[in-house]
């Protein structure tokens, strides 16, 4: 199963360092289609964070977005990104993923972006952004 949705490209190293930094805490958003019941003791656990097989995952604001069926729609919002992060979490709670999309990362969101659509971001554009949300400090550079 891949992965789809928000992509963010650069060819600033020092960018994408402090972007995926978990001490900026940039919030990483994703829709998340799971097979299984989802119950309020996992969006508890998610919340307070866990430790699974020896990884310990921060946490994770979650919440049931709509019930299709069997099937259910979760937004998750994590500030770490740790590889295969999510599958992870799913799998530990005896659900299975068959759907992950990102649709925001920090200021950007996919919005009505379309699909392979390409939205360029001028520089100025983004550090204000990153400053008026909070992730920059005045002066500060990445």
């Amino acid at each position: 199963m891949n992965s789809e949705g928000l992509l963010l490209l650069t060819n600033s190293g020092d960018l994408a360092r402090f972007l995926e930094h978990p001490k900026t805490h940039i919030a990483r958003a994703y829709r998340v289609r799971i097979f299984g019941n989802v119950e309020e003791r996992m969006l508890k656990l998610l919340k307070k964070g866990l430790t699974i097989e020896g990884i310990s995952y921060a946490s994770i604001d979650a919440s049931v977005e709509q019930k299709q069926g069997a099937n259910q729609w979760l937004i998750l919002k994590l500030y770490e990104g740790k590889n295969r992060e999510i599958r992870r979490i799913i799998q530990y709670f005896g659900l299975s993923l068959s759907r992950l999309i990102r649709v925001g990362y920090g200021p950007f969101s996919l919005g009505s972006l379309p699909p392979e659509g390409v939205w360029e971001v001028p520089a100025k554009t983004l550090y204000n952004d990153l400053l008026t949300l909070g992730y920059l400090k005045k002066d500060e550079k990445f």
